[in-house]
This record gives structure tokens, C-alpha cells and sequence, in this order.
């Protein structure tokens, strides 16, 4: 591999490995955090779209957010939920990783547009 990240160091600082994802289907998005600013004024919702499992690897209490599929449908051993979004320290910076979903029809969901502007003020430290 040539300059640049290695794969070891982008999962070492996203904190988490990428398992796949099952075809679109419902899932909700449960808030875990509601205390941390990202998740301020944000209630739990159910989007449509690939659900993307994802491990979490560090503090559980980073986790701000899970998906579950509505119908407790396995994804290739995984179970039927997983981490979607966590945010952390990291030297002077600041980490956070959001995964419930990329359609334009869950960007457009009033809450996680919350989520992620609340995400942008806190990775800009505005909160």
C-alpha cells in the first residue's frame, strides 16, 4: 500500500468494522444517547434503506444510536440490529460516524437532519 491511511488506521479511528448490508427494508433507528448534543431534540424513526451493520469497537457509551430491522430479519449471522451512529474524542479532534441509511428519502427525514446538524455543531465544536 502506498502513502496515505492504511486500513488498520481507518478502522482504528472510525472504531468500527463494516459487516455489509441486507437489500432495502424498514428498520428503525433507536436514540441510546440522548444526552449528547448530537442527539439533542432527536426522537427514535423509522427509515427504508440498507441497513448497514456495523460493529462498534470502542466505549459502548460513545454509541448515540441502533438500528433494528422491524421484522427481527437476520442479516448473515449479525442479528436483526447493530450500532448507526457514535461519536468520540480522538486526540484534538473529534469523530463521528452516522449510518442509518443514504436514500434521499432517509437525508430527508426531519430527524436525522437534526442529527446531522447537531453533528456538524459538535464536530465545529459550536456545542
Amino acid at each position: 500500500m502506498g502513502p496515505g491511511i492504511s486500513d488498520f488506521e481507518f478502522r482504528a479511528t472510525l472504531g468500527a468494522v463494516t459487516l455489509g448490508h441486507p437489500p432495502i427494508r424498514p428498520f428503525r433507528v433507536a436514540v441510546t444517547s440522548g444526552d449528547h448534543p448530537i442527539m439533542e431534540g432527536v426522537s427514535d424513526f423509522i427509515v427504508t434503506d440498507e441497513q448497514h451493520f456495523m460493529i462498534y469497537e470502542q466505549d459502548p457509551s460513545h454509541v448515540l444510536m441502533r438500528s433494528e430491522n422491524l421484522n427481527q430479519l437476520d442479516h448473515e449471522g449479525h442479528g436483526a440490529s447493530c450500532e448507526a451512529g457514535w461519536a468520540f474524542e480522538l486526540g484534538e479532534g473529534r469523530v463521528c460516524c452516522l449510518a442509518p441509511g443514504h436514500m434521499i428519502s432517509v437525508l430527508w427525514n426531519p430527524e436525522y437532519e437534526k442529527v446531522r446538524k447537531n453533528a456538524v455543531r459538535w464536530l465545529l465544536r459550536e456545542v
